[in-house]
């Protein structure tokens, strides 16, 4: 349908996406395991840089920062497993085995308020 959308990859050990903000969405790992770092929506990550990848902001950031700056969720998916994240909210991810497979799906937003209004 127009109002969906689905990603599949396959990444290796230290491979991920740096923070990024979209509509709302489901993560899913088949194989391997996945780190999700989540922050609510605001201002951007501390440290973000869009160039910076997910494994040097987890070395060279995440370590200096204090309790209250660190993700407001930090996470690892195993096969099987599935995480939603909200629209606007902060998302990096990083690959943590040799061969992580995932699949993300993500529905417009309209369609999800919608989909609640007629309760």
């Amino acid at each position: 349908p127009e109002h969906l959308a689905a990603s599949f990859g396959v990444g290796g050990a230290g491979s991920g996406v740096s923070f990024h903000t979209h509509g709302s969405g489901f993560g899913e790992v088949l194989r391997g395991r996945k780190r999700w770092l989540l922050y609510p929506p605001g201002p951007a990550p501390p440290g973000h840089a869009p160039d910076l990848p997910a494994a040097a902001w987890v070395r060279d950031v995440l370590p200096s920062l204090r309790a209250a700056k660190r993700p407001a969720h930090d996470c690892v998916l195993a096969p099987g497993e599935l995480l939603f994240f909200p629209r606007d909210w902060w998302h990096a991810t990083l690959n943590l085995d040799a061969h992580t497979v995932f699949m993300s799906s993500f529905a417009s937003d309209n369609v999800v308020e919608e989909a609640t209004e007629w309760r």
